[in-house]
């Protein structure tokens, strides 16, 4: 089964129910449908076709999901774009992927995309969104008003193309999961089949469209079981649960980072009298379990990545304290200790996996997929242990990434950024606890002979951070040494600064004090 004919049954079944709701916007199963078709008809206008690579670069808006499930109905595949990303990022993407197209507003494609334009040779079609012409580029949002003829479905099987997703890596930029329509299904169902999703339950979408968990867990999920959305564009913690109460939202998927932000808040009225019967989140199982008697709802643990397989508990299942499920889906999921082996019951090694919801390949990557994949496991680089009765239980990562509000990121693309500042001799960064992000990003830096923290002053750094990363990357804390604790070959021990208190000789900033 692939992801079209998922679609086309709920719009067969249900037309007149609705799927998405979004600010004032009430749009039914028929509509939706209607409107990917708009988009399907206009790319096929512009000679887009199976296999094309189209990017879409948007905030959470039905635009993006017109557009997700237009692309994949003539067989093309999506890649998403965070936001959040600079110039060098988006284009990275934009050029390494290959996209002959891609789906933008006016603001995004005027501060992000168009000074890059001339350099990305393979792209060909830019369209925007939006109720204003938008110059040179065309409107999308004027298309899908029209009604035209059904765009015939690409003839395709799960194994075919669906999307790349960029997820960050220990490489420095960004690594394109290539993931197949098969993935998308076969994780909507394990969703589905877990929370007992149902035709009337509706799921809020706080989670940005461009991450795995709200394609997978939300959208996909909340399609392969007929039920509804409420698509919110972006999250505000203090109308979360008015959000919840005025629209009778009985389902809700986010991280642990949002919790901690929600745990914050006092108890509302809303909050008292809210819907929900279930809620499902990745870390913090604790604060997860606390909430849930909060809430009066169900509180789930999971654990995924965007390469593919699932964890996840069971509604109706026996809970266990501090678990983040079982392996659920077609997948092989196993915890190996540094030997390949597999690691005895309570024991925490790798957890790796094999089977066929993992993802294809990391695009353009042979090597970077040959070897994730040692001896047919993907090493998810992912600590755990599993217990008597197979569930498993998060640790902590091995790979050199920082976590922070959900975010991955790649503590070598920061540091290569820093690098290049002409004040700096050398950096790492590395990641800190933090009790509502997670994760913070803390910069430790060797200044060049001459040059001290009112030379190359932390404020001029966060500056020149702002220009070239996305703002959740910008380090938080900068700290100024000498020298570093190093291995006998001279490689810095990250894990001795992870644990390492205030030295004398630092010189120690939080960028939280300039605001």
């Amino acid at each position: 089964m692939n992801v079209n004919e998922v679609l086309r049954h709920q719009i067969e079944s249900r037309p007149d129910k609705a799927f998405l709701f979004f600010k004032d916007q009430r749009i039914t199963y028929h509509t939706f449908g209607e409107r990917v078709n708009s988009v399907a008809h206009a790319l096929k206008q512009h000679a887009v076709k199976k296999g094309d690579r189209v990017a879409i670069f948007l905030d959470n808006c039905p635009e993006f999901l017109y557009c997700w499930f237009g692309i994949v109905r003539i067989g093309a595949v999506m890649v998403p774009i965070n936001v959040a990303f600079k110039e060098r990022e988006a284009s990275y993407i934009l050029q390494h992927s290959e996209a002959n197209t891609l789906i933008t507003e006016q603001d995004l494609y005027e501060k992000v995309i168009q000074k890059k334009q001339k350099d990305l040779i393979h792209l060909k079609n830019v369209f925007c969104i939006g109720d204003v012409s938008c110059q040179g580029l065309t409107n999308l949002s004027f298309i899908m008003d029209e009604n035209y003829n059904p765009i015939p479905e690409e003839r395709l099987n799960g194994d075919d193309i669906h999307s790349i997703m960029y997820t960050s890596g220990t490489t420095g930029e960004p690594k394109g999961c290539v993931l197949s329509h098969f993935q998308y299904v076969s994780i909507a169902e394990v969703t589905k089949d877990n929370l007992v999703l149902t035709p009337d339950d509706r799921l809020i979408c706080i989670l940005p469209l461009f991450h795995v968990g709200a394609q997978w867990v939300i959208t996909m999920a909340s399609i392969i079981s007929g039920a509804s959305i409420l698509l919110i564009d972006r999250f505000h913690p203090r109308q979360f649960w008015q959000q919840v109460y005025e629209n009778n939202i009985t389902v809700f998927h986010c991280i642990g980072a949002i919790l901690a932000f929600l745990d914050k808040l006092s108890v509302t009225e809303y909050e008292k009298k809210n819907s929900l019967r279930v809620a499902l989140s990745a870390g913090h199982p604790e604060l997860a379990e606390r909430l849930g008697k909060r809430w009066g709802c169900k509180m789930l643990q999971d654990w995924a990545m965007t390469e593919g397989g699932l964890t996840i508990e069971h509604i109706n299942g026996p809970p266990k304290k501090g678990s983040c499920g079982m392996p659920r889906g077609p997948n092989d999921i196993k915890i190996f200790n540094e030997k390949d082996e597999e690691a005895p019951i309570r024991t925490t090694g790798e957890i790796v996996m094999k089977g066929p919801t993992l993802f294809k390949e990391y695009y353009r990557d042979p090597k970077a997929t040959a070897n994730s994949m040692r001896g047919g496991w993907f090493h998810t680089g992912d600590n755990a242990y599993r217990d008597e009765d197979n569930f498993f239980y998060f640790v902590d990562r091995k790979k050199d990434i920082i976590r922070r509000s959900g975010e991955n990121i790649s503590s070598i693309e920061v540091e290569n950024i820093i690098r290049s500042h002409p004040g700096v001799e050398e950096v790492a960064v590395v990641a800190s606890p933090d009790e509502l992000r997670g994760e913070e990003v803390t910069a430790y830096i060797i200044l060049k002979n001459g040059q001290t923290p009112d030379t190359v002053s932390p404020l001029e750094l966060v500056r020149f951070c702002e220009e070239r990363l996305a703002y959740f990357k910008v380090p938080r804390y900068f700290v100024y040494r000498k020298d570093f604790p190093r291995t006998l070959t001279h490689r810095i021990k990250k894990e001795e600064l992870r644990s390492l208190g205030k030295e004398p000789d630092e010189f120690f900033f939080d960028r939280r004090e300039i605001g």
